[in-house]
C-alpha cells in the first residue's frame, strides 16, 4: 500500500502540481469574479423597469397606507351619516296574522 502513495505522489508532482501559484491562481479567480460580477449586473439593471416621475408619484399614492386610511375613514364617515339620515325616514311594518 505505501508503494502506491508514493507512485501517485509522483505522479501528481511530474504532472505538474510542484508548479502551482497561489497568487496566480487568486488574480484569475479576482477576475472572473470581476466580469462575472458585472455581466450580472448589467443583466439586472436591464431587466429592471425605469421609473419617471410620474410613474413613482402614482406608485407612492397607490401604495400609501395613510393616505388608503384616510380614504377608508372617508367612507366610513359617508355610511355613517346616510345611517343616521334613515333615522328620520318614515319606516313601514307589515304583520299578517
Amino acid at each position: 500500500m505505501p508503494n502506491k502513495t508514493w507512485i501517485l505522489v509522483a505522479m501528481l508532482m511530474a504532472a505538474g502540481c510542484t508548479q502551482f501559484d497561489g497568487q496566480m491562481v487568486r488574480l484569475r479567480q479576482a477576475e472572473s469574479y470581476s466580469r462575472e460580477l458585472a455581466q450580472r449586473t448589467e443583466q439586472a439593471q436591464a431587466a429592471t423597469p425605469v421609473f419617471t416621475l410620474d410613474a413613482c408619484i402614482q406608485y407612492a399614492l397607490r401604495n400609501n397606507l395613510d393616505l388608503r386610511a384616510a380614504q377608508i375613514d372617508q367612507q366610513i364617515a359617508r355610511l355613517n351619516r346616510q345611517t343616521s339620515f334613515s333615522y328620520f325616514l318614515p319606516s313601514v311594518q307589515f304583520k299578517y296574522n
